[in-house]
């Protein structure tokens, strides 16, 4: 990145942060991708929040094992190997050393294409005109991809039907980020807003919500703060 692109960002963001969170002004939407700001460079930067106050389904920070979710409602996995790690330099437990952030996520490594990891919800949550959030990363494993990889969210009704979204459609997984003696996997939160999704009232309740890393040739990904907004 040229320094000039490098100073336009940090101006841009650094200020969009101190500005909501010291003097209350509206910027926000620079901060979760609502707005994007003129003359930067947008295309390098990668978002990657949680929001307070917000229906957190599954940020992976308590102990009650990758089977159940910060709701305290029961997970499953199809077709994927997933549990959870530190997303750190300097965990104990961390999947490997590709994450430099200070969170405990989860890893999904896919035994096919078409792998699942479903997280059900508390009967009765809302969905209508809100949003699906998820801190989501290709995890590097020693070889740079040539493509990016990604997955798709899906709403599971009571019915037993799933509605789908791709990440391509919401913004699309980043690759891992090369820094020359190192490489970063790349946390970004992506937003999936129901509307996507194209629900009637006919079509019940939703029930779960359901990820599946559906490319051809699937590679491991992370996932944190997965939220209802």
């Amino acid at each position: 990145m040229a320094r000039a692109d490098h100073e336009r960002v940090l101006v841009t963001y650094g200020s969009a942060f101190f500005r909501a969170v010291l003097l209350g002004h509206t910027t926000t939407g620079f901060l979760i991708g609502r707005e994007l700001p003129p003359v930067t460079p947008t295309a390098l930067v990668h978002l990657s929040f949680k929001q307070v106050n917000a229906l957190t389904v599954d940020d992976h920070e308590q102990a009650n094992t990758i089977g159940t979710n910060s709701l305290n409602q029961p997970t499953s996995q199809t077709g994927v190997t997933a549990d959870e790690f530190g997303m750190s330099q300097t965990a104990a437990n961390r999947f490997n050393d590709s994450f430099f952030g200070d969170s405990i996520g989860m890893v999904a490594v896919p035994k096919r294409a078409g792998g699942r990891f479903r997280s059900q919800l508390p009967a009765g949550t809302g969905i209508t005109n809100r949003e699906i959030w998820v801190r989501v990363a290709d995890v590097f494993d020693g070889t740079m991809p040539t493509v990016a990889s990604g997955f798709e969210l899906g709403l599971e009704l009571a019915s037993g039907v799933v509605k789908w979204v791709d990440s391509d459609d919401v913004g699309g997984v980043p690759l891992p980020f090369d820094y020359g003696s190192t490489t970063k996997s790349m946390l970004a939160t992506l937003r999936f807003p129901a509307s996507c999704f194209h629900l009637s009232r006919t079509h019940g309740r939703v029930i779960a919500i359901v990820l599946r890393i559906n490319r051809k040739t699937p590679r491991a990904l992370a996932f944190d703060d997965l939220q209802i907004v």
